[in-house]
């Protein structure tokens, strides 16, 4: 017999003379013994009984009575909460900055795409600046931004 048939007998649990002896005589296989003894330790030992608390039975049972006493549709929207999604705060700054940037540029590329239809930029401010959403509009977003500078550029 070989090394790989005693490692054999090891991961199986066969204890018998011949394995024994030969464990004596080579030190790769005893290394893989004492390996396995303490992996069988620890998986073992980490397993643990966990017991419930004295009153556990009592507190379930009137929570489960305070649940029943909400309304029914109070209840569906406690169940329906294990579906919707809460987005960690990184999540929704990166939303909020996609949104932004992706409304801002949009804004601006529709307005530079109208100027270059009619082959005069100022088609493009005067055709955007038209709607009453923009007119004295804070520059907030890149779009209104871009507004105001054409809009300045034509009066001057």
């Amino acid at each position: 017999m070989g090394c790989k048939d005693y490692r054999k007998k090891l991961y199986l649990g066969d204890q018998d003379k011949d394995l024994l002896a030969h464990l004596e005589n080579c030190p790769g296989c005893r290394k893989e013994s004492k390996s396995i003894e303490v992996l069988d330790g620890f998986l073992k030992g980490s397993f643990s009984t966990i017991e419930p608390s004295k009153d556990f039975e009592r507190v379930f049972w009137r929570k489960i009575l305070e649940r029943q006493k909400e309304p029914w549709f109070v209840r569906v929207l406690k169940d329906l909460e294990s579906f919707v999604p809460f987005p960690t705060p990184a999540q929704a700054a990166a939303f909020v900055l996609t949104a932004f940037l992706i409304g801002g540029t949009g804004g601006v590329v529709s307005a530079m795409g109208a100027g270059q239809e009619t082959g005069n930029p100022s088609v493009s401010g005067r055709s955007l600046s038209g709607f009453g959403e923009f007119k004295g509009m804070p520059a907030t977003s890149v779009a209104a931004a871009y507004l105001k500078v054409l809009e300045e550029g034509q009066t001057a």
